[in-house]
């Protein structure tokens, strides 16, 4: 396939497996209900994508046959891509654009069955361009009613932008229907790893030997209260994603007291926002891969300059500690099980 039909059906090939997950994550008994007055259901989504696309891909079909008719030459040149502004257009989901009557859907077709609409447009379209493979598409355009003139390329690339615009309205639907609450699978586990953080970072922050946040082992290694800031970063920016907001902000300081107190109040505000936010897709995963998994990793760096500190941190068996969801605080339950010496050795050594 040329490279600049590859580029296009690949870019409408990511937009159709996006589409496919946000309507898989939405159970089919749902999938017909509209989340809203005058607001589409995940089936009518799906029944005016295959309705608009239906449209293109006749229209692309009728000026491929005619400009191969009037002796349509190879593919010499570059490809222009959709324009950047049609491209914000598109990703534009604040200001709503009113269907044609054409594409508007009837509310009478079921998820699976628009599904298998917008497949076979998939597979027309990709049967049709494939027999032009090679050809100047380029120079084949079209008028959008909207959006002017457009050649085949961008006609394609369209109506995967098209498609990922629907996609987001999709993933809307599945929010507004869980309700503003809904406890997804994820939250339970994420609050509970934010309590093992809090039950681990308080044990290696307490009772520290006098003057063990200035301590400096090397140029190439972050002095322990600069560890501390930094885990308070961590939760900060932890929080903006739970918001869908991303923002890193590097607040820190030197006062070991107050950089404590600063991350034990980050990591309950990112708490709150655990139990409470509409998680938005993918924000556990970048929670637990960013801001937690790092934080778990400077806590055990914490623990270690402890030990060169002469004063290490005490053993236990952690999967036998009380951690509670929501106790993120400095004020944690006592051990449950410590002990002495390296577990990891063996008795017979």
């Amino acid at each position: 396939m040329h490279p600049h039909l590859l580029d296009v059906v690949s870019r409408l090939d990511r937009s159709r497996a996006a589409l496919g997950g946000a309507v898989d994550a939405i159970a089919a008994r749902l999938r017909q209900q509209r989340p809203g007055p005058e607001q589409w259901s995940t089936a009518e989504v799906l029944e005016h994508l295959s309705m608009v696309e239906a449209i293109f891909i006749g229209r692309i079909g009728d000026a491929i046959g005619a400009a191969r008719a009037g002796g349509l030459a190879g593919e010499t040149g570059s490809r222009s891509p959709l324009p950047d502004a049609i491209e914000t257009r598109m990703s534009d989901r604040v200001n709503k654009r009113t269907a044609p009557d054409a594409a508007r859907p009837t509310g009478t077709v079921d998820a699976a069955t628009a599904w298998e609409a917008v497949e076979r447009g998939h597979h027309r379209l990709r049967a049709l361009v494939a027999d032009a493979d090679g050809l100047a598409l380029n120079e084949v355009t079209l008028v959008h009613p909207f959006f002017g003139t457009l050649s085949v390329y961008q006609f394609i690339e369209l109506m995967a932008a098209h498609e990922a615009r629907h996609t987001e309205q999709i993933k809307e639907i599945a929010r507004t229907l869980a309700g503003p609450l809904a406890v997804d699978a994820s939250r339970p586990a994420l609050r509970h790893l934010a309590a093992t953080l809090a039950y681990r970072a308080s044990k290696v922050l307490r009772d520290v030997p006098a003057g063990f946040g200035s301590t400096s082992v090397g140029d190439a290694t972050r002095r322990p209260v600069l560890i501390v800031a930094h885990l308070a970063d961590l939760m900060a920016w932890g929080v903006t994603l739970v918001q869908d907001n991303v923002s890193w902000k590097a607040a820190g300081g030197d006062d070991w007291d107050l950089e404590v107190r600063r991350f034990f109040d980050n990591l309950a505000a990112l708490d709150r926002e655990l139990e409470t936010a509409t998680l938005v897709p993918g924000a556990a995963e970048k929670l637990i891969q960013g801001p937690l998994a790092d934080a778990l990793t400077h806590v055990g760096q914490l623990a270690m300059l402890r030990g060169m500190a002469g004063a290490p941190v005490r053993p236990e068996s952690y999967a036998r500690a009380t951690v509670t969801a929501g106790r993120v605080g400095l004020d944690q339950a006592p051990p449950g099980r410590e002990f002495d010496g390296d577990a990891s050795i063996s008795r017979s050594e």
